[in-house]
């Protein structure tokens, strides 16, 4: 059981930073500005949209359902395990609003919907 949480432990880490590195790339693409990442690194990382989009969503979810049942282990671990998974997977519903809404803005702003 113990391995089970330093997993999801360690899943839910690379989920956050995958979340993370997403959005600075969405950040400077949108902006145009080359902050941090080379203007080619993000050419290449916004041709695999969905797998940046999809690969923090999995591991949140896969790192909350290996935490879900374990009664026995570190406590530390499941409890940031589970924080920085709710993290990753609210940060990316709270996107997913904040881009129907700008797209509802554009759409009526530009073309009077």
């Amino acid at each position: 059981m113990r391995s089970r949480v330093i997993t999801a432990f360690i899943l839910s880490i690379v989920g956050l930073f995958a979340a993370s590195i997403y959005f600075l790339v969405l950040l400077q693409s949108i902006t145009g500005g080359h902050m941090f990442i080379p203007p080619e690194v993000v050419r290449y990382l916004t041709l695999f949209y969905a797998g940046t989009v999809m690969t923090p969503i999995v591991l949140g979810i896969v790192s909350l359902s290996l935490v879900k049942n374990v009664k026995e282990g570190p406590k530390g671990f499941k409890i940031a395990t589970i924080i920085m998974s709710w993290i990753t997977l609210g940060s990316f519903i709270s996107y997913g609003i904040a881009l129907v809404i700008g797209l509802m803005v554009l759409g009526y702003v530009f073309f009077g919907l």
